[in-house]
């Protein structure tokens, strides 16, 4: 008579087969693995949190400049035929218009809060330490191209970099409209 060991894969009941004969040989490895990390993990977060941390917050951007129109307010720039004399009684001057006169352009700045940063000794921050906002900041326009007529033929709300010059967004917008 032939006997078969328990932690054989041929057993009379495998599933108390040991781990290696069901071909999950590393299993325990990777248990032991992630455990560890989680570890190492939550005690750089503590350590973290002791002596200054970043913590995210939510993207709610606050203008901070000129004036953002909502949806409702250019609505009637979809209108057919609407001219740029309504546009003017409507929105108020322009921050620009092109030299030639086609394009307006309304233009605000916005903030977006990004995190909120602290360094610092626990428990004195406010003595010892620092903190602060972390912002991203973007000037927007809202763009409006008026044909020889004075009629409103197309408007677009365009991101802006901060060290372009408004003429040339408004004539780089301006080919942009042609192709």
């Amino acid at each position: 008579m032939s006997t078969t060991w328990p932690n054989k894969s041929d057993a009379a009941k495998p599933e108390i087969a040991s781990l290696f004969h069901a071909g999950r040989q590393w299993r325990g490895v990777a248990n032991l693995c992630v455990k560890l990390m989680s570890q190492i993990l939550l005690l750089a977060l503590l350590v973290l949190a002791a002596t200054g941390c970043v913590v995210p917050t939510p993207p709610i951007s606050t203008v901070v400049s000129g004036h953002k129109y909502s949806r409702t307010e250019i609505a009637f720039l979809n209108e057919p035929n609407a001219t740029s004399a309504e546009v003017i009684a409507t929105l108020g001057p322009a921050t620009h218009e092109s030299r030639d006169g086609r394009i307006l352009a309304y233009v605000w700045t916005t903030t977006t809060p990004r995190g909120v940063w602290m360094v610092g000794v626990p428990g004195s921050v406010a003595l010892l330490g620092e903190s602060g906002v972390w912002e991203s900041i973007h000037r927007l326009a809202l763009l409006i191209a008026i044909d020889g007529e004075g009629i409103v033929t197309r408007h677009e709300v365009c991101r802006i970099a901060m060290d372009t010059a408004l003429e040339d967004e408004c004539a780089k917008w301006s080919r942009k409209e042609r192709h």
